[in-house]
């Protein structure tokens, strides 16, 4: 009881407090306080913690009040989350966590209810944020049985949270959006998917940055986890085309932005499309749905109005296009790619008013797209306010009764639909979609927390399976309102390329979903030059202007059109050109400021005789880095630096795809002014290896290592024939070798930034150069690429480490035997080159001990890779590397005609050993050079260990070897990590004998006793590892501690087995053992391993016990010693205490 009053009252001061929180009227005075805020902070912080102790209490739990009180512990939570004292948040928010963490294995489901009472208040924005990404977190925890119903009461729920403007609960949206649609979108249907879509989709003309992120990002997330994908990517293409073309029209500029940044997303979704082959229909009857998937017709519109962007007068809009071109061309869709790299696939221009592609979609999406262009959301909001919150009736608390206020997303007529059948994007929908109704009913009320026990609330829940309502039709969507509104805009992170020193080559927004895995994963440094961003203020004046952007620069087919069109561009951008007639006024200025730097006849991407890309690439280097003449790149005073990284960006991913477009001329025809020995090509881009600028000059280098690897995989890896008919068709003489020096030349850059990127490029590439005719020049790029270890710039260490694990020393070792000249080079080696050991020992294993435990952590991953790709000489049958990489590739490509055993299979072992870490697969026969280079690089990283004179090196040797055990089981590559038996000395021998003597037995491989020579059992570095476990500060770093624990357990599981003892024991040992003490561990023979199995056991023990008083927040008592009894009855042992303990232990 007393934990009960305490509790109460903490309520009701809490309580008190939040009711005088009442707004002040402006024209009545202040109250004054009755006491010093402080003394109400800190009177707070305490009945929060009075709160959240007697809560989680075991005592309390059985009360038949706990359910209610525990609505109110977070209630008044979430409300102290949004208290005017910084202190008071903290501790409501650790309370929340504690709560949350403490009951959630007992009390989910009334959890996951109050935390949803707090998102349907929509109130403050930090109690708002604080239940929404909670709720985010346990929606994967609700019952299937429950989801439908959360489903149809969140909808309306965020839905008006979409609607907010604060930009943190924006944030909270886009994160907490992809976690509740993952768990509860399979159970929606299309009308509800599409109400959520329409709300995010009127947020992207938002003036807010956030805000547009947030809707581009949970727009992709609703389709991407909708069980139609490919219907409502489909869907989604068509309503976001729709918004800008045709693009003669003027189009806000934030829309763009907005429409741009979804596609960017949407973009790697698409290239990952999966045919649908479930059947349809009920059983015994299939019936086969049309497959609507995106076309190559949207595709292809994606590209061409991409395209365009590239040539708007705003700088952000510029941005934005071009990164969604590089997203294109780095995950471009099949029908895409197809289309893009042959010539003469695109038949006409599919994004002019006259296309008619445009006039077939549907009626709703058509009306959809015209209020959102004029602004007509406010509209819609009202109208689905009033059918979507019914009002409120009293709750009764009867099982059988209707739930308080019930949410019905319509009260129109049971036929109504969300999409009329004949106006939708199908003629049909699908059989499950007629069936399937919008049950709504909601799962709280305003006195749920008093009135509903735990079995009223899962009835209520489930109740709703009963509840049938339809959704109201297209025009009644809930969409966002306030999208019009002019508030300060500020400039658009996800539009620059300013966050970071990946974001020439990779997109910039951090909320971005689905993107290369493998380039997004650091950033932090600014790129380009620090230019001031031009207010997006700027934006809406230029869009209340309403200047027509008449003509485009993509279909530049003859010279002489560029007499009869004038170029102008806004002042305020320097990086793009505005193209309008002559006949529209232009500020003369502006003609005479900014001529057009495209000088010549690029083509079009519908010509006959060139594909598409060959036209994308002269439209990028004519529009931002080159000037036409030979050998001369565009000013940065005429194009933004951040501009003109992402544009040879854009190149570059190009040329990725098609090779040939980097050695094709700039102009079509040379202009009038160029001679023909001037004519410039576009390879002349490499020459901003020179640039200012180190993200520049790093998104160059990464050019020139796409550029050897995509010449040399098309040409087979003999590009010199390949380059004499590029060279006969386009008279370009630049060669692949000619890249090789600019990829040195950025290894040695002084900027950091340049460095890494180079390390990319050289990675990108440096297998196929090493494969090719030009494998000594990749010889050369690995001498120089070790000098990166001194680095001071952390990220260029763990680039250099990702690139070194990719390397083949197989093939290293083949060239190094051929080549003459690289052991005498400008490097300071001395004697041959050895790269194997110089990578091995001089990098790999050095960076083990790098103070930054970043680097550490890739150095280990790093040297595991590694492993396979090692040789050496005495190990390789024939000591030949080619007939290593021979072995290698015959079992990866012929293992099916190849196999001479059977795979290994958890069913072919026996049921008890299976549940053992590294016995729960039959072992198959290793390969003998694998567990030989396991031996060597286990015993390198021991040595180092061992010699080890750092924290550092320490903890890093241990990562090390714990990655390894996991990669290459100790089980099964026990004798690369030396476990097992080794011949015993003499001392070892007469050790053996003398337990003999005492009734020992040997291990089931010792069956004979005269066996000769006598062996023991080793456990690697076990007692190396226990012994630093046992000293004082190792244990203190956690992750140093995981690992050599799972390390030394490995170790030991893998030796036990080995040391077990023969269980067919003779009488007279049986007597002789009944007659003595028992000693610990009994099954295992070897007493060398006793004693670090008892270590071990010991250690555990002991932190399990720390982790126990941690947890329950138990003081712990002084140490006593531990007494060890042992009881005999009739000569046999009864019991037996071999476990520490706090107190003593008497057994009788």
């Amino acid at each position: 009881m007393a934990t009960m009053e305490k509790l109460m009252r903490a309520f009701e001061s809490l309580k008190s407090f939040q009711q005088q929180q009442v707004p002040v009227v402006p024209e009545e005075p202040a109250p004054k306080a009755k006491k010093d805020p402080s003394t109400n902070k800190k009177d707070r912080v305490n009945h929060c913690l009075t709160i959240c102790e007697n809560i989680v209490a075991q005592s309390l739990r059985n009360s038949p009040e706990f359910q209610k009180l525990l609505g109110i512990a977070m209630e008044l939570f979430l409300l102290c989350s949004d208290d005017a004292e910084s202190d008071v948040r903290m501790v409501a928010d650790e309370c929340l966590n504690k709560v949350v963490k403490a009951l959630m294995d007992s009390n989910l489901p009334r959890l996951q209810l109050e935390l949803y009472k707090e998102i349907k208040k929509n109130g403050a924005p930090r109690s708002l944020r604080a239940a929404l990404w909670r709720f985010a977190e346990l929606a994967h925890l609700v019952r299937p049985q429950k989801c439908r119903p959360y489903l149809v009461n969140l909808l309306p729920c965020l839905t008006r949270i979409s609607k907010r403007h604060e930009e943190s609960v924006q944030e909270t949206l886009a994160a907490a959006i992809p976690k509740i649609m993952a768990a509860f979108g399979n159970f929606a249907n299309d009308n509800e998917i599409k109400v959520l879509l329409k709300a995010f989709i009127a947020n992207l003309k938002s003036s807010s940055p956030a805000i547009r992120r947030t809707a581009a990002g949970s727009a992709v997330s609703i389709c991407l986890h909708s069980r139609r994908t490919q219907y409502f990517y489909t869907w989604l293409l068509n309503v976001l085309l729709g918004l800008l073309i045709p693009v003669e029209d003027e189009h806000p500029t934030l829309l763009i932005l907005g429409v741009l940044l979804t596609l960017r997303y949407l973009m790697p979704l698409l290239q990952q499309q999966v045919k649908d082959t479930s059947l349809k229909g009920s059983f015994g009857v299939t019936q086969k749905e049309a497959d609507i998937s995106p076309s190559a017709e949207q595709l292809i519109q994606i590209y061409e109005l991409t395209l365009h962007y590239t040539q708007h007068r705003d700088h952000n809009v510029v941005t934005g296009a071009l990164e969604l071109l590089q997203q294109i061309f780095r995950t471009p869709p099949l029908d895409l790619l197809h289309v893009l790299t042959t010539p003469g696939s695109i038949e006409q221009v599919s994004v002019c008013r006259d296309e008619p592609y445009s006039r077939s979609r549907s009626g709703s999406i058509v009306e959809l797209i015209g209020k959102i262009h004029l602004g007509e959301e406010e509209g819609l909001d009202d109208d689905l306010e009033g059918k979507s919150d019914a009002p409120a009736t009293p709750f009764a608390a009867t099982k059988n009764e209707v739930p308080s206020d019930v949410t019905n997303l319509s009260s129109t007529a049971p036929g109504a639909n969300l999409e009329g059948a004949s106006h939708d994007i199908i003629t049909e929908q699908p059989r499950s979609q007629h069936t399937l109704q919008s049950d709504s009913v909601d799962i709280s009320s305003s006195d749920l927390a008093s009135t509903v026990t735990e079995g009223d609330e899962e009835d209520i829940l489930s109740h709703s399976s009963s509840q049938i309502s339809t959704v109201q039709s297209d025009t009644n969507m809930e969409l966002n309102e306030g999208t019009t509104q002019a508030s300060s805009p500020v400039s658009d992170s996800s539009q620059t390329t300013t966050e970071g020193p990946d974001s020439a080559v990779t997109p910039s927004d951090s909320s971005e979903i689905v993107l290369d895995a493998a380039e997004s994963q650091y950033s932090g440094m600014q790129i380009g030059q620090l230019q001031d961003e031009e207010d997006e203020g700027a934006i809406l004046h230029q869009e209340e202007a309403g200047e027509h952007f008449g003509s485009s620069s993509l279909g530049l087919n003859q010279t002489h059109l560029l007499k009869t069109m004038g170029h102008s561009r806004q002042s305020s951008d320097s990086s793009v050109e505005r193209f309008v007639p002559k006949e529209e006024p232009v500020d003369p200025g502006d003609l005479e400021n900014k001529p057009s730097r495209i000088k010549g006849d690029i083509g079009h991407y519908m010509d006959k005789d060139a594909a598409p890309l060959i036209h994308c690439v002269r439209l990028l280097s004519a529009s931002f880095l080159l000037t036409g003449q030979k050998s001369v790149l565009v000013p940065d005073r005429d194009v933004r630096v951040s501009v003109k990284a992402l544009a040879v960006s854009c190149v570059g991913a190009a040329v990725a795809l098609l090779p040939e477009s980097f050695f094709s001329k700039l102009y079509k025809l040379p202009t009038e002014t160029t001679e023909s020995q001037e004519i410039q090509y576009v390879s002349d881009i490499l020459n901003y290896i020179n640039h200012g600028d180190p993200q520049v000059r790093g998104a160059t280098a990464i050019l020139s290592g796409t550029i050897v690897f995509s010449v040399l995989s098309k040409a087979h890896f003999e590009a010199e024939t390949w380059i004499s008919k590029v060279k006969a068709n386009t008279g370009n003489t630049f060669s692949v070798q000619d890249c090789i020096p600019l990829l040195q030349k950025s290894l040695k850059d002084e900027s950091s930034v340049t460095c890494k990127l180079a390390c990319m490029a050289v990675r990108h590439c440096i297998m196929t150069l090493c494969c090719s005719t030009y494998s000594e020049l990749g010889l050369q790029l690995i001498i120089d690429l070790l000098t990166l270890k001194n680095s001071s710039y952390w990220l260029v260490r763990t680039e250099l480490l990702e690139t070194l694990a990719e390397i083949d020393f197989r093939l290293v070792n083949f060239m190094e035997a051929r080549t003459e000249n690289l052991h005498r080079g400008l490097h300071y080696y001395t004697g041959l080159l050895h790269l194997q050991d110089r990578v091995l020992n001089n990098v790999i294993i050095s960076l083990l001990g790098d103070d930054d435990a970043r680097v550490r952590h890739v150095a280990a991953a790093s040297l595991a890779r590694l492993v396979p790709k090692l040789f050496y000489n005495c190990d390789q049958v024939q000591a030949d590397p080619v007939v290593a990489a021979a072995r290698d590739q015959s079992s990866i490509y012929l293992k099916l005609l190849m196999h001479e055993t059977q795979p290994p299979s958890h069913f072919a072992v026996s049921t008890i050993t299976r549940i053992y870490r590294g016995y729960n697969i039959q072992q198959s026969p290793t390969d003998i050079s694998m567990e030989n280079n396991i031996s060597k690089v286990i015993t390198a990283v021991s040595h180092a260990l061992t010699t080890s004179t750092t924290r550092a090196l320490t903890f890093g040797c241990c990562e090390a070897l714990c990655l390894l055990s996991i990669t290459y089981p100790v089980c099964t590559w026990s004798i690369g990590w030396h476990c097992g038996y080794v011949t015993s000395t003499s001392a070892q021998t007469s050790r053996i004998q003398v337990y003999k003597n005492r009734g020992r037995s040997f291990s089931i491989s010792q069956q004979s006793p005269s066996e000769e020579p006598r062996k023991s059992c080793t456990a690697g570095m076990s007692s190396m590892i226990l012994s630093l476990l046992s000293s004082a500060w190792f244990p203190l770093d956690l992750s140093a501690h995981q690992d050599a624990l799972v390390l030394v357990g490995n170790l030991l599981a893998a030796t036990a087995p080995k040391s077990l003892k023969n269980p067919w024991t003779s009488e007279e040992e049986t007597s002789q053992g009944a007659n003595k003490q028992e000693e610990p561990w009994p099954a295992l023979g070897d007493r060398a391993v006793v004693g670090m199995v008892d270590q071990l056991f010991i250690h555990l023990l002991k932190a399990i016990n720390i982790c126990a008083h941690v947890i329950d927040d138990i003081t712990p008592g002084p140490v006593v010693k531990v007494r060890h009894y042992v009881c005999y009855i009739n000569g046999t042992i009864v019991d037996r205490c071999y476990i520490y303990k706090i107190k003593y232990i008497n057994i009788i």
